[in-house]
């Protein structure tokens, strides 16, 4: 689990948990997914949780190629969490030559947050890095909140100033959270 300030504003406290679900050996059965129902509702406050993060890649996750299967396993995860759950759907950014986001959207099964993964490997600016596919989600379903849900830049000398511009971008844009 990962944990980011609620409302990047300098004034609020909360934490909030994020919880990611990888499934590795393939999809969650019934069983499996009461389990995790089961774990989440005792928690007894609010918890992010996503499934299948960043499931339009290509670098060998087993859920990533395939936008049916994805989005009909969304379903089931969907209806699965309990009530202190909020679900967000948290593809990576696009990339020349991507399908576009929209294919990957699930139809059924509650969104109940948009976020995106993406990492500065070629020093772009928090607008080049997440601006387009922001856009992108923000036409698709313009009422969720949006939040950064994985980023990072190289270490070094740079990584630090690109933070801060993350930040400041990030209360420009009015995201409801960023992760690092």
């Amino acid at each position: 689990a990962a944990f980011f300030l609620e409302r990047i504003g300098r004034t609020e406290k909360r934490v909030t948990p994020l919880v990611t679900i990888e499934p590795w050996q393939g999809p969650p059965g019934r069983t499996e997914w009461m389990g995790w129902n089961a774990v989440l509702g005792r928690f007894g406050r609010a918890v992010l949780v996503r499934y299948q993060h960043e499931m339009n890649g290509n670098w060998g996750y087993p859920w990533q190629g395939d936008p049916l299967e994805h989005t009909a396993e969304w379903a089931d995860f969907a209806a699965a969490m309990p009530g202190n759950v909020e679900t967000v759907w948290s593809p990576n950014i696009r990339h020349p030559g991507d399908r576009p986001l929209a294919r990957w959207l699930p139809i059924e099964g509650r969104i109940d947050r948009l976020g995106l993964d993406g990492y500065a490997r070629r020093g772009e600016n928090p607008g080049e890095l997440f601006g387009p596919s922001l856009a992108e989600l923000r036409e698709m379903l313009p009422r969720k909140p949006l939040m950064i849900c994985e980023t990072a830049f190289p270490r070094g000398p740079k990584q630090r100033p690109f933070a801060r511009a993350l930040v400041e971008w990030a209360e420009v844009q009015n995201l409801a959270a960023v992760c690092w």
